[in-house]
């Protein structure tokens, strides 16, 4: 979670330190363990740094590579190390202990803007090429480190959060009405878009180049949906799992201090702090410990029958706290200068707390199976993608499997399917809204298909001037 930044003045003029300074200053809390700047005439790059990995120890950022040709400034941690110290050999790569920035400024020398192609892990990261006067950024395949970027007349400006670059005098601060529309809305398929007009965030799995005053951004990555793995029987795919499993959580317990895991009891976060419990045993840094919230006063929330069950495996520290016994008003301006702009997640104020509670315990990595849900359980996703490929048999048998475990109607959904993704395109507009006027007369109010519940709450003008139903 360490802090970048860096400035670039497309008309040559000076950065100066002083403002490098100014954008680390507002993120300092990412950086506890020292932040520098470095600066040649019209670009400057600054970081603060957070130990984590045991390379990370004897790292100082930002980087200047041996012949003094580039310089970097990264928040990373990479997963392919050695095989990327196998690919660049020991004369460029370096040896085992070699920090993750240098890998990477040493596969921007042997690969340019091809290197992201050869990295894996979670980074997001600025290079200087004074070689070509390029400024070369990129954020990890799935965005799990943020980077953001400003490029309003004069100035490139980017750093880890947005209140970095805010820090600078001469960048605008112009509220986005789209994203608003967005957030009240629940759209969240824009990743780009931030509250801020001028502001805006690096795509996951994107790179972008500032060269004699032209930024281009283009994609270098993404998940081909088409790919299939076929195996031979049901326990070769258990075992699949398994091992890539075991690799994801081995790899992020790289780590020079404590290790912790959320564990709330259900299946991801239980699954994760039971294999990584067995992987914390002999490592220097001690049991792994664990942050959980319970809640005995608010019994349909609370899941610690299934926590205890994780818990009498022993083999871990825990951590509990009473989230029942938490207020989400308290302290939420400081939360909210944090989180730069608005949040969705309106328990958010658990997890300060357990964080709070891990950096007590000078826990830096903390593994969480957020979303874990999505991946291998929920799954009702699958019903519109059968939709709207039209693949009727496979959506009936899939339909009734699921309401024989749920509320929902196996023929709602399918009938659903069959209007929005079959029939609706075959008939007129005109007829269409003829049709919803009909039915909502009918029901005494609007349709839920073509009358969103936003409506009720969404200025009607504001909706229509940010194309707010077109968008969605």
């Amino acid at each position: 979670m360490s802090g970048i930044a860096g400035l670039l003045r497309h008309s040559g003029q000076p950065v100066s330190p002083k403002e490098l300074e100014g954008m680390l200053d507002v993120m300092s809390y990412r950086g506890p363990d020292g932040r520098h700047v470095w600066n040649r005439g019209a670009t400057g790059l600054g970081h603060a740094m957070l130990h984590t990995t045991p390379e990370s120890l004897g790292e100082t950022l930002p980087l200047v590579s041996r012949k003094g040709d580039f310089v970097i400034t990264a928040d990373v941690r990479l997963d392919n190390r050695k095989e990327l110290i196998s690919e660049l050999g020991s004369s460029n790569g370096g040896g085992e202990g070699t920090g993750d920035s240098r890998l990477i400024l040493s596969a921007y020398e042997r690969w340019g803007e091809d290197c992201t192609s050869h990295l894996v892990g979670d980074f997001a990261f600025a290079i200087a090429d004074g070689r070509t006067q390029t400024l070369f950024c990129a954020r990890d395949h799935f965005g799990v480190k943020p980077f953001y970027y400003c490029n309003d007349g004069d100035i490139f400006a980017f750093a880890s959060e947005i209140k970095g670059i805010l820090s600078l005098s001469a960048i605008p601060r112009v509220l986005d009405e789209v994203a608003v529309g967005d957030y009240l809305t629940s759209t969240l398929n824009d990743v780009e878009r931030t509250f801020y007009k001028d502001i805006r965030r690096l795509a996951p799995g994107h790179q972008l180049t500032i060269r004699h005053g032209d930024m281009a951004v283009r994609r270098y990555w993404s998940l081909d949906p088409s790919r299939e793995l076929l195996l031979g029987s049901d326990e070769e795919y258990v075992e699949g799992f398994r091992e890539a499993f075991h690799n994801a959580v081995r790899s992020r317990m790289r780590s020079a201090h404590p290790v912790g895991s959320f564990l709330s009891g259900g299946l991801d976060s239980s699954s994760i702090t039971c294999v990584a419990r067995e992987m914390a045993k002999g490592q220097d840094y001690g049991r792994l410990s664990t942050f959980s919230a319970v809640f005995d006063d608010v019994a349909e929330s609370d899941e610690s029958q299934y926590l205890n069950l994780v818990l009498s495996q022993n083999g871990v520290d825990p951590e509990v706290i009473r989230g029942d016994r938490l207020s989400p008003l308290v302290d939420l301006e400081r939360r909210m200068r944090h989180e730069d702009e608005p949040i969705l997640a309106f328990n958010l104020h658990l997890n300060w707390s357990l964080f709070e509670a891990a950096s007590k315990k000078n826990v830096r990595v903390m593994l969480d199976g957020f979303d874990g849900d999505t991946t291998i359980s929920h799954g009702t996703g699958l019903l519109r993608e059968l939709g709207r490929n039209r693949r009727w048999f496979a959506l009936a048998r899939e339909s009734r499997a699921l309401s024989k475990h749920s509320k929902v109607s196996a023929w709602k959904q399918v009938s659903r399917s069959v209007w929005h993704y079959q029939v609706k395109h075959w008939i007129p507009k005109p007829v269409r809204s003829t049709l919803s006027a009909i039915r909502s007369g009918l029901r005494g109010g609007s349709d839920a298909h073509d009358e969103p519940g936003w409506q009720a709450y969404v200025n009607k003008d504001f909706a229509r001037r940010v194309g707010l139903r077109e968008r969605i």
